[in-house]
């Protein structure tokens, strides 16, 4: 057999005038992936962008390091072909 409410004693008893509540953001021991993914775009919003080379920087790169490498294949090829 159930007990009725009135029935229990006052500490069981669920009170009658209590309205659920909402929780908050912050009370909440768990982080949901919306919140995660808002941290995350301000943090990458709030950063500076990265440094990144001109036009002309690369293709200097690009120069130096493919000409040193085709001389060092010449040269080679010339010692060992003699």
């Amino acid at each position: 057999m159930v007990p009725k409410l009135k029935d229990l004693p006052a500490d069981l008893a669920p009170r009658r005038n209590t309205r659920p509540r909402l929780t908050r953001g912050y009370e909440t021991g768990i982080e949901s992936p919306a919140l995660r993914l808002q941290k995350d775009v301000a943090q990458a919003l709030a950063s500076p962008p990265p440094q990144k080379w001109s036009a002309r920087q690369t293709l200097a790169f690009a120069l130096v390091s493919n000409g040193a490498f085709w001389l060092a294949a010449f040269l080679g090829a010339k010692a060992l072909l003699g």
